[in-house]
Order: C-alpha cells, then sequence, then structure tokens
C-alpha cells in the first residue's frame, strides 16, 4: 500500500504492462508497516474499517532499516509535488516566450530581456546548450525521481551514498526553491512591465487566458 500518488503527474507504466492489468510507476513511499484505518465517505455518511499492514515474513530488514528508507522517501515525496509545479511553471513561460520572440524582432531591449530571462530560466533548470524550443526540465527533479526509485525499490536502509545524495539534494531544492521565488516575484514582473509597455503579450500562469 503507498501513499497518495504525486498531484498533477501523469501515471507511466513499465515497457511490459499489461493493459487494465499493470499499476502504474509509483510517484509515493510504501506505507511503514502499522495500523491504519480506512475512511469511507457517500451520501453524507462516513464507515471506517481498522486496516492492519504486516510486511512480508520473507523480509528480515528490521523495522529502524524500514523507518530510515521511509523518512528519506517521504523527504522526497514531499518535495516533488512542488517541484513539478515549479517545472511547469518553467516549462509553460519557455514556450510562450518562444512565440514571443519573434513579435519583438526590431525592438532590441525586448530580445535583449527575453535572453537574459530565457538564460536565468536555464540556469535554474541546468540546462547546459539546449536548442531553441527545447523543453526546460528541471534537473534536480530529475534527479529527485531517480533517487526515490533507488529508495523504494528495496527493502533495506540506505546506503551511506544514497543518505549523503539525499542531504545534497535537499540543499540543491532549497536553493531552486529560493531562486524560484525571486524569479516569480521579481523577474516575471519586471519583464512584463516592460512587454506591455512595448504593446507585446504579457507571460500567463499556465492554463491563464
Amino acid at each position: 500500500m503507498h501513499y497518495q500518488p504525486v498531484p498533477g503527474i501523469d501515471p507511466e507504466y513499465p515497457i511490459a504492462a499489461i493493459y487494465r492489468n499493470t499499476a502504474p510507476d509509483p510517484t509515493s513511499p510504501w506505507v511503514m508497516p502499522g495500523q491504519y484505518t480506512v475512511v469511507l465517505t457517500a451520501s453524507g455518511a462516513t464507515f471506517t474499517q481498522p486496516l492492519v499492514v504486516k510486511m512480508d515474513p520473507r523480509v528480515k530488514t528490521s523495522l529502524a532499516d524500514l523507518g530510515r528508507q521511509f523518512e528519506q522517501s517521504e523527504q522526497l515525496y514531499k518535495e516533488w509535488a512542488p517541484l513539478n509545479s515549479i517545472n511547469e511553471r518553467i516549462n509553460s513561460l519557455g514556450a510562450q516566450i518562444t512565440k514571443l520572440r519573434p513579435r519583438a524582432e526590431g525592438n532590441s531591449p525586448i530580445t535583449a530581456e527575453l535572453d537574459a530571462f530565457t538564460k536565468k530560466l536555464q540556469e535554474l533548470t541546468g540546462a547546459a546548450n539546449p536548442r531553441p524550443g527545447d523543453s526546460l526540465n528541471l534537473g534536480v527533479l530529475i534527479r529527485l525521481q531517480t533517487l526515490f526509485g533507488i529508495l523504494q525499490e528495496v527493502d533495506a536502509a540506505p546506503t551511506p551514498q544514497v543518505s549523503a545524495a539525499v542531504e545534497n539534494l535537499q540543499r540543491e531544492i532549497r536553493s531552486v526553491n529560493e531562486r524560484w521565488r525571486v524569479i516569480e516575484s521579481q523577474d516575471i514582473r519586471a519583464l512584463n512591465h516592460q512587454l506591455q509597455a512595448a504593446g507585446l503579450q504579457e507571460l500567463k500562469e499556465p492554463g491563464q487566458k
């Protein structure tokens, strides 16, 4: 039994998946062995049922080691949705700029600002030399997904190398979040002000018309 899947993530299936008979790749950790309560609410009525999750008796990993595995998995799980939201915003901004830039040709101050803003997004994602029009995906998000898979693929305590990688990744995530807050609160507003003054379309939130 897993925690609730990360919202906003399209399910992905293994290559050998059987239609309607294969679970998608998990985006949430296995629950720890213990007692849980299932709650069903329907037509204004609430029903509860106790549920006990037990470890496969063939697995000899201690609860302490499972706890360490779960703790680090949960840390990454909690960071996944916010990072995915930032990733979607970055891709939306990149796509808007790709469409907007040809309309700004001839206005060198605006094209320079668009290029500088695009470079800032690329630096945030960690993209070295992306081709024009390529999607911009956060490298830190890709590394999170990889580490999460490593943690969850085996019932064992994280190795020292994995634990160190999780710690380093969390520092990187904090840095990305801080840099994104500056982009969101300052850079986008400043660029939109310049676009508006030039009579060009402002950058919008995903889904905003």
